[in-house]
């Protein structure tokens, strides 16, 4: 029986409705289940590719370490500055906010506007300006333009260790000494300005930033004594405009442990401003120079005559009067000397019995000893641009090894000079030069202490002692050091007079020298190991004469801040404030 019109149609009407009942059950599902997929699976991703597209992180310098003295006195810290930027996208008067902007911040009016203009959320204008500027910025109250706090570097003592510390970058990388060497500790973890921006990277009208992740650097502690390195840049300072020098350094080491407590050069600079020096002014000449040292390399060569026991301190050899033919080259003494013994060579400084004792050794033998004391590699100190000197291997001709037993020929840096006469104070041992001592984190908590490190025995305790015995009768009227005497002390050193090589033309340069003395003192128990140079001094030429009372001067004012006495002044003090010299007390 066939339906009814009006029945089919109620069956249609009924089909429709259930299909379209299924759609829609089937579209809420799939709205259930996507919603389900964007929230719950992939919620944490899309959020993230959320905020990268509305928000951008601009780089805030974090608080960087201090770096202190060995007794806790500033010698590099971070100070609050302000930096203003600006946020183009908020602009309302672009060329008006540069007019109003440029006489404070010292800049040229357009070229605020092009960065008002550029394309971008975020821009510096000045960073690290004065209070003052800031203030009158904020008094602006300029739409767009807004003010963070960054930190500086800042140098409290001015030219104070300089060339050790170094210099940092408005960015706050380290660019040289111990600011580069130690620059990811220094510096800690880069902070982040979060700054909230539309679909087309312009910043909200509510954005203000926001700042996270601040993680500041650790500080540092060094080996260098402040008053000391002051003495010594001072002392040094004077002793290169007495003799009208073309400049100078010093290096006063600890010689038990390898410290270094102080290191100077002059010409000094600031490096607070250290972009208005030239680059030359800049280098630590104390352990980027090499050069030849001349006489003060003679101990050298004596010590490893004793340690092979070739030679005895009393052992005489002839001096040729003053100059000594080897094949086609004279050696020349200043002074005409008949015979002298091993230890008259080091005292009277006789470039003739320097050679006669580098010949008779040979550089088979010789050159072991000259590598074995530091020379023609690298100390391992923690200063960055370390030379290594200049040390061919030993294929020596004659003329050669002569010349390389009284200090030419081989190149040294001051550092690893000083270095190996350590070795000649504390009894032969060869130390690792330190200057960092101490390593905290941001809240003051010890990371790492540094001890002292041997790298290994040179000569033996008795070779070190008729050295030393050489060394004293150097620093007496009879010798040539006689001006390095410090009254109440046994002084041990040597003096010696370079000449300066012409890198162009090759020989000498012709007038030009470099005089330097290194020494040690007390010479039986040292505490301190100094030497000095001057380089082109005017006049007169000697390290005796213009170089060794600088050297006083240091050791002087260095025993004095040390409170080391001489014997018959301690007795005659209190028991307790002062140090007996040999003691076992610790440098302070």
């Amino acid at each position: 029986m066939r339906k009814k019109p009006q029945a089919r149609q109620r069956d249609w009407m009924r089909i429709r409705f259930l299909v379209l009942l299924a759609c829609t059950a089937l579209g809420l599902a799939g709205v259930v289940f996507q919603s389900y997929r964007i929230q719950i699976r992939h919620g944490e991703r899309l959020r993230q590719e959320v905020q990268r597209i509305y928000q951008r992180e601009i780089t805030v310098l974090p608080a960087r370490g201090s770096i202190y003295d060995r007794n806790g006195e500033d010698l590099a810290i971070s100070i609050p500055v302000d930096s203003i930027y600006a946020r183009p996208g908020r602009m309302e008067d672009p060329i008006g906010t540069a007019k109003k902007l440029a006489p404070i911040l010292e800049l040229d009016s357009d070229t605020i506007l092009k960065k008002l203009r550029q394309d971008s959320p975020f821009v510096w204008l000045k960073r690290q300006v004065v209070p003052t500027v800031s203030a009158r910025v904020r008094a602006l109250g300029l739409p767009g333009v807004g003010i963070v706090q960054e930190t500086r570097r800042f140098y409290p003592n001015l030219e104070l260790g300089a060339h050790l510390l170094g210099f940092v970058g408005v960015d706050g990388q380290g660019l040289d000494g111990i600011e580069y060497q130690y620059d990811r500790l220094l510096r800690g973890e880069t902070n982040r300005l979060v700054v909230d921006q539309d679909a087309l990277g312009r910043p909200l009208a509510s954005a203000e930033g926001l700042i996270v992740a601040r993680k500041d650097g650790h500080n540092l502690v060094l080996t260098i004594h402040k008053e000391i390195q002051h003495s010594a840049e001072q002392r040094l300072q004077e002793g290169v405009e007495a003799a009208k020098a073309r400049g100078g350094f010093a290096v006063v080491m600890d010689p038990r442990t390898g410290e270094i407590l102080a290191m100077a050069n002059v010409p000094r600079f600031n490096p607070n401003m250290y972009h208005q020096y030239p680059k030359e002014v800049l280098r630590n000449r104390c352990a980027a120079d090499a050069y030849e040292p001349g006489s003060v390399f003679k101990p050298i060569l004596v010590a490893a005559a004793l340690e092979e026991k070739l030679w005895k301190p009393a052992d005489v050899l002839y001096c040729e009067n003053g100059a000594y033919r080897l094949h086609d080259k004279v050696i020349h003494d200043v002074h005409h000397y008949g015979t002298l013994s091993l230890a008259g060579v080091i005292q009277k400084s006789s470039n003739i019995g320097a050679a006669k004792i580098g010949l008779s050794l040979g550089a088979e033998r010789l050159y072991p000893y000259i590598r074995n004391f530091g020379f023609g590699r690298p100390s391992g100190v923690d200063i960055p641009g370390e030379a290594s000197g200049l040390l061919r291997p030993p294929k020596w001709a004659p003329i050669e090894l002569a010349n390389i037993s009284f200090g030419q020929g081989v190149a040294v840096t001051p550092l690893q000079l000083t270095n190996a006469f350590c070795a000649l104070a504390n009894g032969g041992r060869l130390m690792r030069p330190f200057v960092v001592r101490e390593i905290l984190d941001a809240q003051g908590n010890t990371v790492e202490r540094r001890a002292p490190q041997e790298l290994g025995s040179v000569v033996s305790p008795e070779t070190v002692r008729q050295i030393t015995e050489m060394l004293i009768a150097v620093v007496s009227p009879e010798g040539t050091g006689g001006q390095a005497a410090v009254d109440g002390f046994q002084v041990a050193g040597k003096t010696g007079t370079a000449q300066k090589p012409d890198p162009r033309h090759g020989g000498y340069l012709k007038g030009k020298y470099l005089a330097s003395f290194v020494g040690f003192v007390p010479a039986k128990e040292p505490r301190l190991c100094v030497l000095v140079a001057l380089d082109e001094p005017q006049g007169s030429i000697y390290g005796g004469q213009v170089a060794a009372p600088v050297f006083r001067e240091i050791v002087r004012d260095a025993l004095g801040i040390l409170g080391i006495y001489p014997e018959e002044q301690f007795l005659a003090r209190e028991k307790g404030r002062m140090t007996r010299v040999g003691s076992s007390s610790t440098l302070q």
